[in-house]
């Protein structure tokens, strides 16, 4: 049975095939024949050709496949379709999305996975995975925490396809939990300062996956996730409702595409090397109690490759829980910390 990487072409998607393919059997999967035929020749891996919309392009894909990780984005139109065909199929699901309503979807499908023996797994790359450990942590150390605070801060280089996810996202009113379920707020609305390690750094509330991995893994009903309020991030606030009528139409959402495509590059090898992410997970209970936690990681597009290939890897040999899951639920809080250029720290 193979490992399915569906949106193999992108800029993260070629680097998960580049690690599994040394140690299970692969398919590098996607729309663009040609460019996946280039992968073919480039990796010696097999290459499967679908259409999200094809379900029968899927079944097929799908027909030998244990594992899928997908990651074409952006999920929540993405995110569907991929996961009907892998219950269809019973093959587990992994993505590397960081939003919150696709993960929140996927976790209305609990008992259809429990059904099929399969394991759904979003988040399982760099914007996840650290925050979701790290929260376990915090509420191991402070079992009466009513509240988790998330700070984020990353490196300021997007990739094609991050620069295409912000803009879908744009105009959208900011998610937050609250005694469990998710409200809207407005975008910009809600900021706080988060001491990353070099001083405190403004930021602003997001809409990111641990508002739903978070919940899941520690039970916390009340949670907020915050990005470091960047120049461009105050920018894209700023054009926010231009973005969202660009998205409405054919004409904009290609225009769109072509900006991302010729903008937005990813990391070069040198800032793959240099750049970090650095998160904070902060702690309360009802009696004011903190507990605070701060990790330092490798650049995250890189570093979401070796996360994704890990989970995918472990899960194809049988280290998975049935259901929607967590990575801190399935690995363990800990499990992090395996992992090479990672240091973490308890602040309080």
């Amino acid at each position: 049975m193979t490992v399915v990487v569906y949106g193999a072409t992108g800029h993260t998607g070629q680097m998960i095939v580049d690690r599994l393919r040394h140690s299970v059997p692969v398919v590098a999967a996607g729309r663009d024949r040609p460019r996946l035929e280039a992968m073919a020749q480039q990796f010696g891996v097999a290459i499967g050709v679908a259409e999200l919309d094809r379900r029968d392009q899927l079944n097929e894909l799908l027909r030998d496949a244990s594992v899928v990780v997908h990651c074409a984005g952006p999920f929540q139109q993405t995110a569907a379709p991929m996961l009907s065909a892998c219950l269809g199929a019973a093959c587990h699901y992994i993505d590397i999305s960081a939003e919150a309503r696709p993960m929140e979807y996927l976790a209305t499908h609990h008992n259809a996975a429990l059904r099929c023996g399969v394991m759904l797994m979003p988040g399982a790359g760099a914007d996840v995975v650290p925050s979701d450990c790290l929260a376990a942590q915090i509420v191991a150390r402070l079992p009466s925490a009513v509240r988790l605070s998330f700070g984020i801060q990353l490196p300021k280089t997007l990739t094609s396809g991050s620069a295409r996810n912000f803009a879908a996202h744009a105009g959208n009113r900011a998610l937050v939990r609250r005694a469990g379920t998710l409200e809207e707020v407005p975008a910009g609305v809600l900021e706080r300062e988060f001491d990353f390690g070099m001083g405190p750094s403004l930021c602003s509330a997001v809409s990111w996956g641990d508002l739903v991995t978070a919940w899941h893994s520690t039970g916390v009903g009340d949670i907020t996730c915050y990005l470091e309020s960047t120049a461009a991030l105050r920018y894209a606030m700023g054009v926010a409702d231009t973005a969202r009528e660009l998205s409405v139409s054919p004409t904009g959402r290609f225009a769109t595409d072509v900006v991302a495509r010729v903008g937005f590059n990813g990391p070069t090898p040198a800032q793959r090397d240099n750049d970090r992410c650095r998160i904070v997970v902060e702690g309360e209970d009802g009696a004011g109690r903190l507990a605070v936690a701060r990790i330092r990681l490798p650049e995250p597009y890189s570093f979401t490759a070796v996360l994704a290939a890990a989970i995918a890897e472990r899960v194809w040999r049988g280290d998975f829980d049935v259901g929607f899951q967590t990575p801190s639920r399935v690995f363990g809080a800990q499990f992090i910390d395996r992992f090479r250029d990672v240091h973490s720290e308890d602040v309080c």
